[in-house]
């Protein structure tokens, strides 16, 4: 294979928890939510680029947790983070490429399910078998 890693770490837990800690320290400074960032070949404000990122860790989270059967419980202020975002976006040519279409779920449906269901996911989801 052209290009493959001569070694594989073999411990993916260890490396993305490098990877997140960088992540957390990267938006502790109070200057990376001023101005305006690149991300994906797009211009936004870094505030708006720091909420994405929260977003993706919010659902990514749940998509994981949800395919491996593992309980999953989102950081409260993560979570309305990630409502705001997904609520504020409506379905339409804007979605395309960030989230699919919403699914409809009850106003009284636990928040992490609301999200779930705003970003195109099915909040019962679950692995087959």
């Amino acid at each position: 294979m052209t290009g493959a890693p001569e070694t594989i770490d073999l411990r993916p837990q260890a490396a993305l928890v490098a990877r997140l800690a960088e992540l957390a320290e990267a938006w502790r400074a109070p200057e990376a939510w001023r101005g305006d960032t690149r991300a994906g070949g797009v211009e936004l404000p870094a505030a708006v680029a720091g909420q994405v990122a929260v977003n993706e860790l919010v659902l990514h989270g749940w998509d994981l947790a949800r395919a491996t059967g593992r309980p999953y419980a989102p950081d409260p202020a993560a979570l309305d983070v990630a409502h705001a975002l997904v609520s504020g976006t409506p379905d339409g040519p804007e979605r395309e490429g960030m989230f699919g279409p919403s699914l409809p779920v009850p106003p009284d449906a636990p928040l992490l399910d609301r999200v779930a269901a705003l970003s195109g996911r099915d909040p019962g989801w679950s692995p087959p078998g």
